[in-house]
């Protein structure tokens, strides 16, 4: 509840009173516009956004699925690093609008490599020795992250490559790890398999330290998402593993975001307000709902786009930047059938709290006293 001073001011006399305004749960729910990215009858999806509003994910542009940069309107193919036809996907952008993701080396073929898309150019980098890598995150620097196959197919690692160098981050014991996500600093999050692989923690790779995020009270966790001040984002399984639940680790706690009133939920990613979107199990929907956490309370944003869906529903968030703009995606069918469809939300912008009964009440007070002091001194 906000107090405001109302002053009315008459011939000679100033009438002041201040009354409270208040917003109901319902207005102070955030507001997008939903903006489709790629054209309707396209297979696409987007992963990552950046500060200036740019997407980047993959799109079905030509004779294979490409990663693209969406911006203004304009969605450009990034190609791939084996031709038109072999697949390529962008999973993360950076402010300079410098794209990571994975792509095909051969058309038709298995082997896939993390990319460091800058320039118009998109740039193999390699492995750390196996045939396979990913790159899911990419910094204001064009530092990336990932996982990368060590010998072969396994063991997987988590990776930066910087200054032209894969290099590999280890794990906590076990046999693999995964890169998700890296901020300006440096600081990787993730996870790793733990000694004999029976569990597995969410990580945060930071210099030569690994530490462990541990879980939400289970045996599984992984960290998708990292701010500018370390707070991370992510999933983790709850005391016997029976559900896995979106949680924010933040000041050294780690705390169970819950769902949208169903079983399971998963965090993708985090800005730096500390605003958190990913997808939620939803009662009587078998892909659920995307949502947003904010100010403690988890909104389904479905509920809260006011147009542009056209009756599609959003199923996962995976992108949000520090303005607010969410990247989600709308997605149908099951198995091998789903289409999907990516959109950018935009915060419409903030409206002037509707006054409450009580501050309307008081506001007709004070326009009926000035309206008196107005009559003495006219009158």
């Amino acid at each position: 509840m906000i107090s405001k001073p109302i002053c009315f001011i008459v011939a000679i006399v100033g009438a002041c009173l201040t009354v409270a305004i208040e917003a109901s749960p319902a207005d102070a729910a955030p507001r997008y516009v939903a903006t489709p990215l790629v054209t309707p009858d396209v297979y696409s999806r987007g992963y990552g956004i950046n500060a200036g509003g740019q997407v980047t994910g993959v799109a079905m542009l030509g004779h294979a699925p490409h990663a693209f940069i969406a911006s203004q309107g304009i969605v450009t193919d990034l190609g791939s690093l084996g031709g038109t036809d072999a697949g390529s996907s962008g999973l993360a952008i950076n402010d300079s609008g410098q794209v990571t993701g994975s792509s095909d080396i051969v058309a038709g073929a298995a082997p896939y490599h993390a990319f460091r898309y800058s320039g118009g150019a998109m740039a193999d980098l390699g492995t750390l020795g196996g045939g396979f890598s990913v790159g899911y995150g990419i910094n204001a620097s064009g530092q990336v992250t990932g996982y990368a196959s060590t010998s072969g197919v396994v063991p997987k690692h988590a990776f930066i490559h910087s200054g032209g160098t894969m290099h590999d981050l280890g794990t906590l014991g076990g046999t693999n790890s995964f890169g998700y996500a890296i901020n300006a600093s440096g600081q990787v999050v993730g996870e790793s398999d733990l000694p004999g692989n029976l569990a597995q923690h969410a990580v945060l790779f930071s210099g030569a330290a690994i530490v462990d995020l541990g879980t939400l009270g289970g045996s599984r966790g992984t960290a998708f998402a990292i701010n500018a001040t370390g707070q991370v984002a992510g999933s983790a399984t709850i005391s016997g593993d029976t559900a896995v639940r979106a949680f924010l680790h933040s000041g050294g706690v780690i705390r169970d975001l819950g769902t949208l009133g169903g079983k399971n939920s998963y965090a993708y990613a985090i800005n730096g307000r500390g605003q958190v979107a990913g997808t939620s199990d939803f009662p009587g929907e078998t892909l659920g709902r995307a949502f947003l956490y904010t100010d403690g309370l988890m909104y389904d944003l479905n509920a809260v786009v006011v147009s542009g869906l056209a009756g599609a529903t959003l199923i996962e968030a995976l992108g949000i930047n520090d303005g607010g703009q969410i990247v989600a995606n709308s997605c149908v069918g099951d198995g091998g059938n789903v289409s999907c469809r990516a959109y950018r939300l935009d915060l419409v912008p903030a409206e002037v709290p509707a006054l409450s009964g009580r501050a309307l009440a008081a506001t007709a007070i004070v326009l009926f006293v000035a309206s008196l002091l107005g009559r003495r001194v006219t009158g």
